[in-house]
C-alpha cells in the first residue's frame, strides 16, 4: 500500500514504489486524496491502474476564505453583467465534479484501457432517497456505462466478470483495429517485388 505523500519531494519515490510493486506482479494499492498529486497529476497507464474507488463527493471547504471570496467574486461579476460567468454556487459544485472526473481518469487513459471505476456515495445514484442525480456531471463517455448496485455481492460479481473478460476483449479489439489499419495500408503500398 502506497500513500500519497504530503511533500512534493517524496512524490517520485512514492510513485516508484507503486510502479515497482505493480510491475513485479505483487499488485499495489495507492491511497490518494481528491485534488492531490496522485489523483490528478500523474498518469497510470494500462496495468498501472485497473481500478479507482472514489469515496464521497469532494466539495471544497465551504468556509475556506479563498472559496468564500471566489464565490462572492463570481456572483458580483455575474450581477455586473459579465456574460458566461458561473454563479458562485454553480462554480463551487463544479469543483467537486471536476475532482471526481480527474480521479476517475487515472484509470481510463485510452480506448484500449480498461478498469473498474467505483463511486461509493449514494448521491451519484440515479434513484433512491439519498440520490442527487450527480451522474449527469460525470464525463459524457462514462455516463452510459454506469451501473448501480446495492450490495457488496453484486459489486464483487461485476468486478470478477470485468476482470475475467476485459483483457481478452481489449486484445481482440486492438487486433481487429490494428489489422484493419494494416490491411488498408498494404492495399495502397506496393511491395518491394512490385517496385523492382
Amino acid at each position: 500500500i502506497v500513500m500519497e505523500p504530503r511533500s512534493s519531494e517524496d512524490l517520485p519515490s512514492a510513485r516508484k514504489a507503486f510502479v515497482d510493486a505493480v510491475r513485479v506482479g505483487r499488485g499495489a494499492a495507492c491511497l490518494a486524496v481528491y485534488r492531490g498529486k496522485m489523483s490528478e497529476g500523474l498518469s497510470f497507464d494500462d496495468d498501472l491502474c485497473r481500478g479507482v474507488i472514489c469515496v464521497g463527493v469532494p466539495y471544497p471547504q465551504a468556509r475556506d476564505p479563498i472559496i468564500v471570496a471566489k464565490r462572492r467574486w463570481n456572483d458580483a461579476q455575474r450581477a455586473g453583467g459579465l456574460a458566461g460567468m458561473l454563479a458562485g454556487d454553480r462554480w463551487y459544485e463544479l469543483q467537486a465534479y471536476r475532482a471526481v472526473n480527474q480521479a476517475l481518469g487515472r484509470c481510463m487513459r485510452h480506448r484500449f484501457d480498461y478498469g473498474a471505476l467505483v463511486l461509493l456515495d449514494a448521491r451519484w445514484a440515479g434513484q433512491g432517497e439519498c440520490s442527487r442525480g450527480l451522474r449527469r456531471h460525470l464525463a459524457k463517455w462514462l455516463q452510459p456505462l454506469v451501473e448501480e448496485g446495492d450490495a457488496w455481492s453484486w459489486l464483487s460479481s461485476r468486478l470478477r466478470a470485468l476482470f475475467a473478460h476485459a483483457p481478452q476483449a481489449v486484445e481482440t479489439r486492438r487486433a481487429q483495429e490494428c489489422g484493419q489499419k494494416l490491411s488498408v495500408g498494404t492495399n495502397f503500398q506496393p511491395s518491394l517485388q512490385q517496385q523492382q
